[in-house]
This record gives structure tokens, C-alpha cells and sequence, in this order.
């Protein structure tokens, strides 16, 4: 018998009794979920603005930007039937898409991606804007993680901020990897 063979005799060898997992406490939070989220949105480099408008996109971002609205509260201009694969969004500026909550321990926003022509589309982008129902914020992750149903949707991913890095020389850079800005914007 060879070495590997042995070993694995061995280990099946071996009365191994089975532990209940340990309990998960409850993390309770008796704060101000929209005031926390909004600090830690910050903290991340990203804003929170109060409602919805066409006037915040033309503030923001001008009239004669490039959008993809993945959003039912807002028509873009990018056709999302013509687009056949990712490299069609180049040069388009803003995404606007749906989160399905938010988490107000850090700033995290869950995004499923069922109604995005393609997945990197928040990723792409040089603004990205999503709209966030007031009453979606959680307290914290442990919510958070009973919430996901990627049976259901597929794909979907948590986004905190604008992209940046910090490890080329030590200094800041937004936008090295995705968005350049991430706007929040809450409704209800």
C-alpha cells in the first residue's frame, strides 16, 4: 500500500463526533438606521441625496451624458436592445440601477444583477447612481446575508463606494478599477 493510501486509512479511522455549531447572537441596533448608513456611505466615498429627480442626473452629470437605466423610475438614453455585448457601453457615463437593500453597519448596498443587459455595467461606468427604498436599510450584514436569494436572481453583489486603491505608491486613487463617483439616492 502506498503512503498516500495509508493515510487516508488512517484518517477514516479516526471517531471524529460531530459538534452542534455555535449559536449566532443577535446584534441588535437600536439607532438611526438611515443616519448610520449615510456616515458610513461617506466614509466610502460615496453620497447619499434625499428623492429621486431627472433634475439631480443634469445637475450631477450633465444633459448631454450617456445613460443606462437599469432602473423603472428613469428612462435612459443608451438603447439596452441594441446592446449586444459589454464592450457596447463604452462611452457611456452613467449607470442608474435598483438596490434591493442596504446595510447601514457599512454602507454596503446589495445590487442583483436579473435586470442589467450585461454584469459589469456598475462596474464600467464612470458615475454610478443607485436608488435605494428608505425602508430597505438593514442594520447588518447578519440581515443582510438572510435577505440574498440568488436562487432567484442569479448574480448579485454588494457595492460600497467608487472604486479605489491605495497600494501604487501608497497614494489614493478613485476610479482605478470602476466608477470615478457613487451616488446613493433614497426614496419613499
Amino acid at each position: 500500500m502506498n503512503s498516500k493510501l495509508e493515510i487516508l486509512k488512517r484518517i477514516k479511522s479516526f471517531d471524529l463526533k460531530e459538534h452542534p455549531l455555535p449559536s449566532v447572537p443577535s446584534f441588535d441596533f437600536s439607532g438611526n438606521r438611515i443616519d448610520l448608513f449615510r456616515t458610513q456611505l461617506e466614509k466610502n466615498g460615496a453620497r447619499l441625496t434625499d428623492g429621486f429627480s431627472q433634475d439631480f442626473i443634469v445637475k450631477n452629470f450633465g444633459q448631454d451624458c450617456k445613460i443606462i437605466s437599469c432602473y423603472s423610475g428613469f428612462e435612459g438614453n443608451v438603447d439596452q436592445s441594441a446592446l449586444i455585448n459589454p464592450r457596447d457601453l463604452e462611452g457611456v457615463e452613467v449607470g442608474i440601477l435598483k438596490a434591493e437593500f442596504g446595510v447601514a453597519e457599512n454602507g454596503a448596498l446589495w445590487v442583483e444583477f436579473a435586470g442589467l443587459p450585461f454584469r459589469v455595467v456598475p462596474f464600467i461606468v464612470d458615475h454610478l447612481v443607485v436608488v435605494l427604498s428608505a425602508t430597505a436599510i438593514l442594520s447588518n450584514m447578519h440581515e443582510a446575508y438572510k435577505q440574498i436569494r440568488l436562487r432567484e436572481s442569479g448574480f448579485g453583489c454588494f457595492i460600497s463606494g467608487p472604486s479605489k486603491t491605495a497600494d501604487i505608491e501608497q497614494s489614493l486613487v478613485i476610479g482605478a478599477h470602476g466608477p470615478l463617483s457613487f451616488h446613493v439616492l433614497l426614496v419613499d
